[in-house]
């Protein structure tokens, strides 16, 4: 493997865009020493899936296209399992998320 494939498959991956969610994680990743990158649609943080990441964090307000989401981990092979963390508002029913988060 070479250097450039560890790095970003060691990267996390930010589907945060709004607020200021990706720079507060941001800052907590590059602390230790791990790359946040921001993605601004989920047809890009599927795009830089197919780079490499370690990890995706998502808002709930930004799966509004989870069949793209879903394809992607559905396509995964058996060997791999993406972490996926879904930040979600308190209250609010996410039975929604469901589809996506149960692969």
């Amino acid at each position: 493997m070479t250097d450039t494939a560890s790095t970003e498959d060691a990267r996390v991956l930010m589907l945060t865009p709004i607020g200021r969610d990706f720079e507060l994680a941001k800052a907590v990743f590059e602390r230790h020493g791990v790359a946040a990158v921001r993605c601004d649609s989920l047809l890009q943080a599927c795009n830089e899936l197919d780079a490499g990441a370690g990890a995706l964090v998502v808002v709930e307000e930004a799966i509004n296209e989870s069949d793209r989401l879903q394809a992607w981990i559905d396509a995964q092979p058996p060997w791999s399992d993406l972490p996926v963390l879904v930040l979600a508002r308190p209250g609010v029913d996410h039975t929604g998320l469901s589809n996506v988060c149960a692969t």
